[in-house]
């Protein structure tokens, strides 16, 4: 994970995740590749905004649901 600084007193950590989910008998499995940032110190209109930034700039989109329910989905 990284600590970025976009901004005095604004502190984003920021973590890639990539890698597999897949079934116990790996039958059924998907891809994962995501950014994680939690907000460290600022505002949640800070953080807000360099999420909105770096989707822009990168293409990226917003996903809700998280991996154990992304597994559960391949059951």
């Amino acid at each position: 994970a990284w600590l970025l600084q976009p901004e005095s007193k604004i502190l984003i950590e920021c973590a890639i995740d990539c890698g597999v989910i897949k079934t116990y008998h790996g039958d059924k499995k998907i891809d994962l590749l995501e950014i994680e940032l939690e907000l460290v110190e600022g505002t949640i209109n800070d953080l807000q905004s360099f999420a909105s930034i770096i989707m822009q700039e990168f293409g990226l989109d917003v996903e809700l649901s998280n991996k154990a329910e992304k597994g559960f989905k391949l059951l």
